[in-house]
């Protein structure tokens, strides 16, 4: 018997990219706007899997980390 694609057997959820994606985009108050931009146009692509690792490193600085917007200094 063959294990299925629709039932999570190690029992750890994983969230999707879109699934990310919403999240980031309920905190928009807290992204820099050229991100919330950029997390806008990605939202209307068809294929978000070659934006996956930038979604997930904004996941994780603005959601897991909690930390500020990111600033430039002189």
């Amino acid at each position: 018997m063959t294990a299925s694609n629709n039932w999570i057997h190690d029992k750890t959820p994983s969230l999707t990219i879109n699934d990310k994606l919403k999240q980031l985009l309920t905190i928009r108050h807290k992204l820099v706007l050229v991100q919330e931009h950029e997390l806008e146009r990605v939202k209307r692509e068809r294929h978000k899997d070659r934006y996956a690792e930038y979604i997930e490193q904004l996941y994780i600085h603005y959601v897991i980390n909690g930390l500020p917007k990111t600033y430039l200094m002189k």
